[in-house]
């Protein structure tokens, strides 16, 4: 226990499903693809862009897992569910990152509607909790705010901002990350699209993430990506069982070595028209 713990405060600015609270990309799916997250969607979408969420026309549910560079004990699981209406598009997610001596929780009431045929905004009120051996539970409340707009059918825009009123865990001290967010999705064919993404932290660098996907069949997509800030290379494959996708993803950072990961999402819907 003591060996994990050392790793998880020696890397935990590299592990990318911890460091405080900072966003974490979820899905399979999306981390295939460079970690990209801003532009897909699916059940994931009230914690990676919850304007997304108002482009959906079918409810789906999702869970998600993760062991960081294959450190026993050291977890990443979530759940997240998503229900468009007439008023909207609601979503939940719940997550959880660590072990017994340190672990960290996030929990999102999301919602996402359209201003326009082809403009959604979004926002979400997120609880973060922090619970660490001998010193307690520490808990604050923040929001996120996005935006997506369809510039045509091909070519997508969207931002997203976590944290903007910069919250602190423990006053004084342990601030929570602020980032900013700004993707292009761009389908250059009916089976081939790309993401290109940059994610700013208030006081951190810039982090660039680009993925692509293939559909070479209607059941089977094939992904990959890289990021930098930390550099990690990633690739992925999606599988339809309808109503059920299944997607698998590999992360590999030169000097931490393999993150593999895990997730399953069931679309309320006999066609598969939002599967991407």
């Amino acid at each position: 226990m003591q060996r994990i713990f050392f790793l998880l405060v020696l890397f935990l600015p590299l592990l990318g499903v911890g460091q405080n609270h900072e966003p974490v990309t979820l899905g399979a799916g999306n981390a295939g693809k460079g970690f990209t997250r801003l532009s897909t969607l699916n059940a994931f979408a009230p914690a990676n862009n919850q304007a997304a969420m108002a482009f959906m026309e079918h409810a789906e549910v999702g869970v998600f897992g993760q062991r960081a560079f294959l450190v026993e004990g050291v977890d990443f699981a979530s759940f997240s569910g998503v229900l468009p209406t007439n008023a909207g598009s609601f979503g939940l997610s719940a997550s959880y990152f660590g072990f017994e001596a340190y672990n960290e929780q996030q929990f999102r009431l999301a919602y996402g509607r359209k201003l326009a045929r082809n403009f959604s905004i979004g926002a979400s009120f997120d609880m973060l909790s922090t619970r660490m051996a001998e010193y307690g539970n520490f808990t604050t409340f923040t929001v996120e705010l996005s935006m997506l707009y369809a510039i045509s059918d091909d070519l997508w825009l969207s931002a997203h901002t976590f944290n903007p009123m910069q919250v602190e865990l423990v006053e004084g001290e342990n601030p929570v990350p602020t980032t900013m967010s700004l993707g292009l999705r761009y389908a250059s064919t009916a089976t081939v699209r790309m993401f290109l993404e940059a994610q700013q932290e208030w006081d951190s660098g810039l982090s660039i993430r680009g993925g692509i996907e293939y559909e070479p069949l209607e059941w089977l997509i094939l992904r990959a990506g890289t990021m930098t800030q930390p550099v990690q290379f990633t690739f992925g494959l999606g599988i339809q069982i309808d109503p059920l996708w299944m997607d698998l993803a590999y992360a590999y950072h030169p000097l931490l070595g393999s993150t593999p990961m895990l997730s399953l999402r069931y679309t309320f819907a006999k066609d598969k028209n939002q599967q991407l």
